[in-house]
């Protein structure tokens, strides 16, 4: 057992602790999935491209934790010297690998996210273009990521296999953890800008104010990815460690699934809205099935008498933002 000082360093795993977290997590966003397919087959009878959109980023979230798990068996969670040879070799690269789904997973969820704006917002408005812009310059950047991660050892092998340190050329790990820092950092911007954006629209927007504030609420849910986001960017600085990488990136990995999966669940949330609806208006009527049953003047009794249903304008919004075709058809200020 090597030592570390005068102690003898303990061999710790902490892969649990990965897998444990990233597969929760993964089965709590299945959910999510699963109900915005089922809420759109429903509503429109198919998905839009937004729906397939945010599938495939939910399916390369799911090949992140596809090859996180056989990392984690290698030893990825565990101190370094405690590894064989072999497990060294495939950890580490295996952590690469899984970093690409990741970075892709996280960009492909954001288009997403601003074709789903679109549909409130309507194409045409001004302030789209700010969007469009922002998502095409993430994928680009991520996109390079992606390449830089493959691309910073000659051959690419040589960045996980020590026997090849001697005839492969690897450039600065500062270089990779420079540009990590980059792309996590617009990734950031990016997260609270989807959160903000269609708050400041949604503000101008003629509608029901119970509706709009509902609208407001979902719609700003993404300010929890970018707060994960904040976070795995303070752990980059793991990358360059070159003396105990499969113990120490462990925070890492943590927060990077949590990022991934929390902006899939925020961009699935606000199409679902008509669904929670539904399961609320279930709730409520089984619990009040004794005043609904009293009532005989088709009003609803309150305890100071009757209030008055929805009116037709209001039921005819809340339809129409209940069938998913979220449209603006009223002025909104640019």
């Amino acid at each position: 057992m090597a030592s570390d000082g005068n102690l003898a360093r303990q061999d710790i795993d902490r892969g649990f602790v990965i897998l444990a977290v990233g597969w929760i997590e993964c089965g709590i966003t299945t959910l999510f999935i699963t109900g915005r397919v089922y809420n759109r087959f429903q509503k429109r009878g198919g998905l839009g491209a937004d729906d397939w959109l945010i599938l495939i980023s939910f399916i390369l979230a799911v090949a992140f934790m596809g090859v996180t798990t056989p990392e984690v068996q290698y030893g990825t969670g565990r101190h370094l010297e405690f590894l064989s040879e072999d497990e060294k070799i495939q950890s580490v690269k295996l952590d690469w690998v899984s970093q690409a789904f990741h970075i892709m997973s996280t960009a492909v969820a954001k288009i997403s996210i601003v074709l789903f704006i679109r549909q409130i917002i309507g194409k045409g408005h001004s302030r789209m273009w700010f969007l469009y812009i922002m998502v095409a310059m993430l994928f680009v950047i991520s996109v390079v990521c992606v390449a830089f991660i493959f691309a910073q050892c000659t051959p690419a092998a040589a960045l996980w296999d020590p026997r090849l340190s001697e005839v492969g050329k690897c450039w600065d790990p500062k270089v990779q953890q420079g540009y990590g820092y980059f792309t996590a950092s617009f990734s950031v911007f990016s997260d609270f800008a989807l959160a903000v954006f269609p708050v400041s629209v949604l503000w101008n927007l003629h509608m029901e104010w119970r509706l709009k504030m509902s609208l407001m609420f979902f719609m700003g849910l993404g300010a929890f990815a970018g707060i994960a986001s904040i976070i795995k960017t303070m752990k980059l600085e793991t990358l360059s460690s070159r003396g105990d990488y499969t113990y120490e990136t462990v925070d890492l990995i943590i927060w990077m699934m949590t990022e991934q999966f929390c902006i899939i669940i925020a961009a699935c949330i606000p199409p679902m809205r008509s669904l929670f609806v539904n399961i609320y208006r279930k709730v409520f009527n089984i619990q009040s099935t004794h005043d609904a049953s009293s009532n005989k003047t088709g009003g609803t009794k309150s305890r100071r008498g009757y209030v008055n249903q929805p009116s037709q304008n209001e039921q005819h919004g809340l339809s129409r933002m209940e069938s998913g075709y979220w449209r603006n058809e009223t002025e909104i200020s640019a």
